[in-house]
């Protein structure tokens, strides 16, 4: 199944907390709080869509240490090979990502997902890397060619 030509959907075109310039696409008043790729990916799937959940970031919004809710991407099959959508009255990749944000609250409601829950996640400390920690600072050692 060659899913390359499907529409991509990460959570933060969907993310209410986001910026336009962050990557959000529909309106603020649409958007959802923090959506993951899993309800996205189970969403898209309730709505009868043919769709993948991908490990891949989103990379105008993606940071290390405050991100890492906001992992995966959709994939969905909006037209066929004709080119025709799949279901009529969602047309567009813009139409399909306000219908799947006006579709998460009803998941999460069916399966208990509650936002106080992912933002406890999101605010809880990150993890030093194990290991030691790295010397910083300015090095004491100057760099160039050396004379003769």
């Amino acid at each position: 199944m060659d899913t390359s030509r499907w529409i991509c959907l990460y959570p933060s075109y969907l993310d209410s907390a986001k910026t336009i310039d962050k990557g959000r696409k529909i309106a603020k008043a649409k958007a959802v709080d923090a959506p993951h790729a899993e309800e996205i990916y189970a969403t898209v799937r309730f709505m009868g869509f043919e769709a993948v959940l991908e490990k891949k970031y989103y990379s105008k919004s993606f940071h290390y240490s405050t991100d890492l809710y906001s992992r995966g991407r959709i994939r969905v099959k909006l037209f066929d090979e004709n080119k025709k959508s799949i279901r009529p009255e969602i047309g567009s990749r813009r139409a399909l990502f306000v219908q799947v944000a006006n579709n998460i609250p009803k998941y999460r409601e069916k399966h208990g997902r509650k936002v106080d829950q992912l933002s406890q996640m999101m605010t809880a400390p990150a993890v030093a890397p194990a290991g030691g920690s790295r010397k910083t600072g300015k090095s004491t050692k100057k760099g160039g060619k050396k004379k003769k």
